[in-house]
């Protein structure tokens, strides 16, 4: 879609958001890639990519693709064995939410932690 066409603004932003979550999948799928066939530096430097574009979806109250992004980032950090980026990414997400009345945020954010041993 281009800015000039007739489509409305949501529908834009809808393209936008699902465009967003087919690089989220990409990303996945090559961060486990690099690390099958021993580029674990290449890995590294993905999933710090992707955590800084995690903190970009997490200043935008209205992107649906937070949770699952960082479901994706959290899964591949636990594939990788390293959880203190588990740890580190989980007290972001909660510094950040815990400050707004987002409760059903706050029960993704606890079911993540149950997930990956954290209470």
């Amino acid at each position: 879609m281009r800015p000039f066409d007739w489509y409305t603004v949501a529908d834009k932003k809808q393209a936008v958001q699902e465009l967003q979550a087919e690089y989220w999948a990409g990303w996945r799928v090559l961060v486990q890639h690099y690390r099958r066939i021993g580029k674990p530096d290449e890995a590294n430097q993905l999933l710090s990519e992707m955590q800084q574009r995690l903190s970009l979806l997490q200043d935008d109250p209205s992107s649906r693709l937070f949770w699952p992004a960082a479901a994706i980032l959290l899964e591949l950090y636990s594939q990788g064995r390293q959880p203190e980026k588990i740890r580190e990414t989980l007290a972001q997400i909660e510094a950040s939410r815990g400050a707004g009345p987002d409760r059903k945020g706050m029960g993704k954010l606890s079911q993540l932690k149950i997930r990956y041993g954290l209470k």
